[in-house]
């Protein structure tokens, strides 16, 4: 083979190389739009046991997860703050009704919005000894009531509804026992009735 013959033969070995470097580097190029085209897509449904989003330093801030077995199977949220302490807590009771809590950062409630017994609805916040300081709920006529509490979780004053439909404020001293009145009578007018440290009534003073 001549030297002409065999530089002919390089050149055309160099060329075979630079196509096929360039094939692949056609096909590198392909596969990592591809990659990065199927991260960057969007599922329709993701399905999970339980999802944990965390900080830049790893801590735990939010937990998207299920709780309780039987009949009480629900998905519960809970936020958290950098100590690990849950914040917020939207959840069910253990009789099946929905509940939104929300704590300090001691882990002590403070404020929860949930369902009485009767399946209304209910708020009812806290002081961070955990005792009821206000309550909003339906008394048991149905009617929406609510009521302030010292902090030994007796009800100081009370507004609601009387049996006659008409709205009404009560003043009561820490053994439950009524103070002050604010009521109406039955023909419609208002009327002020109070009452002595053993419950029994005193002077009433009525509208003209």
């Amino acid at each position: 083979m001549t030297l002409e013959e065999r530089l002919a033969r390089l050149e055309r070995q160099n060329r075979r190389m630079k196509c096929g470097l360039a094939l692949l580097l056609v096909v590198g190029v392909a596969a990592g739009l591809l990659g990065f085209s199927s991260q960057d897509a969007v599922p329709d449904v993701v399905k999970a046991r339980a999802f944990h989003v965390v900080g830049k330093d790893g801590k735990l801030l939010v937990k998207l997860e299920d709780v309780g077995t039987g009949a009480d199977v629900a998905g519960t949220v809970t936020t958290l703050n950098s100590k690990g302490q849950e914040l917020v807590h939207l959840g069910l009771t253990t009789d099946g009704n929905g509940m939104v809590t929300t704590l300090n950062g001691k882990g002590q409630e403070l404020v929860e919005l949930t369902a009485t017994l009767d399946g209304n609805g209910m708020v009812i916040t806290r002081n961070g000894k955990g005792n009821e300081l206000v309550e909003l709920r339906t008394a048991a006529d149905g009617e929406g009531m609510v009521r302030t509490l010292n902090g030994k979780g007796q009800a100081i004053v009370r507004l609601g509804v009387i049996a006659g439909g008409a709205g009404s404020v009560t003043t009561l001293n820490g053994k439950g026992r009524e103070l002050v009145d604010l009521t109406t009578t039955k023909d419609g007018r208002g009327a002020v009735a109070i009452y002595d440290p053993s419950g029994i009534r005193g002077a009433r003073i009525l509208a003209p």
